[in-house]
C-alpha cells in the first residue's frame, strides 16, 4: 500500500494543474488575462473582486488583466447601478468567441471526467475534501493570528 503523506495529495492537485495551465498557454492569452475570462465565463464573476476571490490575483494584478481584455473587445466594463463606485463586468461577441474554444470545453471536460466517478466516489471525494478544509482552516488559525495585524 502507499505510503499516505499530503506530498502525495499536494503533488496529485499540482499535476491537475498543470493541465490547466497547459490549457491556458495553449489559448496563448498572458496567465492572468486567461484567468479573468475563465471566472467571468466559467464562474460568471462580474466584478473585480468575485475575480480576485476566484483566481487568488491581487488586485492589481486582476485590474491590468481587465484592462487589457477591454482593449482587445473581449470585455466591456460599465458602472454599476447599485453601486456608482463599482464597475460591472460583461462579455462581448468577441470575448464569447474566445470562450467557446478555451473556456467552455473546459467545463466540458471536468464534467466528463467527474462523471466517470460513481457516486460514492463523487460524495466521499467531497466529503473528504471538506474535512480536509475544515482542518487546514483550523490549523492555519495560529499562524494568520501571528502574522494579522
Amino acid at each position: 500500500m502507499m505510503e499516505m503523506k499530503f506530498s502525495t495529495l499536494y503533488n496529485l492537485v499540482n499535476s491537475m494543474n498543470s493541465v490547466y495551465q497547459k490549457i491556458q498557454k495553449a489559448s496563448g492569452l498572458p496567465s492572468s488575462e486567461y484567468w479573468v475570462m475563465f471566472s467571468v465565463y466559467k464562474d460568471g464573476s462580474r466584478f473585480a473582486h468575485e475575480i480576485c476571490l476566484s483566481t487568488f490575483m491581487s488586485r492589481q494584478t486582476a485590474s491590468l488583466a481587465i484592462k487589457n481584455l477591454v482593449r482587445k473587445g473581449w470585455l466591456t466594463v460599465e458602472v454599476s447601478p447599485e453601486n456608482r463606485r463599482t464597475k460591472e463586468l460583461h462579455t462581448t461577441e468577441e470575448g464569447m468567441i474566445f470562450a467557446k474554444q478555451f473556456i467552455f470545453p473546459v467545463g466540458q471536460l471536468e464534467e466528463k471526467a467527474w462523471s466517470r466517478l460513481s457516486p460514492e466516489e463523487k460524495e466521499s471525494s467531497i466529503t473528504i475534501m471538506s474535512r480536509f478544509r475544515s482542518f487546514f482552516i483550523e490549523e492555519a488559525e495560529p499562524l494568520l493570528k501571528e502574522v494579522t495585524p
